[in-house]
């Protein structure tokens, strides 16, 4: 019993010498939707992430209430009306990727990584694509993704009786360093 624990051990702590693991806690977010009416523009770059190399797993939160806008009170509509940010403070997405890369040599690489997105208090099954670029103690990730507004249960902007726009286009760009 006792060979049985020292080896439990002995494997415990050797994948975790082997783990590494870059963060971020400056993530930028932003989207840009162009409509008859008004552009929605905003951005913020205070995305957390985390990726561990091992494992291939990834997790990024997204603080609603940070991105700002041109426009305050477009920004208020955001944060009170549509998003809801003080009920639902962060936007999530924790996964996988899905490519088995070689964290060690230098270069950019097509990614993808499946997961759990949560908007809204809405978790969806979600891919999503982008470039994953290894320099030295460096990954930064690019990702484009479009954001169906129905499917996080998120009111559409509207004037009057027209809808403004029903899908939003993301741009999310990590630099994430090794912190292990």
């Amino acid at each position: 019993m006792k060979n049985l624990l020292l080896l439990g051990f002995v494997v415990f702590f050797a994948t975790k010498s082997f783990a590494q693991i870059f963060s971020t806690q400056t993530g930028i977010a932003s989207f840009f939707a162009k409509t008859s009416m008004a552009d929605i523009d905003a951005r913020q770059e205070k995305v957390k992430a985390t990726l561990n190399t091992s494992s291939q797993q990834i997790s990024v939160e997204v603080p609603i209430i940070q991105f700002k806008f041109p426009k305050s009170l477009m920004e208020s509509h955001f944060n009170n009306k549509h998003l809801e940010s003080s009920t639902f403070p962060t936007a999530t997405f924790v996964g996988k990727i899905n490519e088995n890369l070689k964290y060690t040599e230098n270069g950019t690489y097509q990614v993808t990584a499946t997961g759990k997105m949560k908007i809204h208090g809405v978790e969806k099954d979600k891919t999503l694509k982008g470039t994953l670029q290894v320099k030295g103690n460096v990954i930064i990730i690019d990702a484009e993704l479009v954001i169906l507004l129905e499917d996080y249960q998120i009111k559409a902007p509207k004037i009057m009786f027209s809808t403004l726009v029903e899908q939003i286009p993301v741009k999310v760009h990590l630099e994430c360093e090794r912190v292990q």
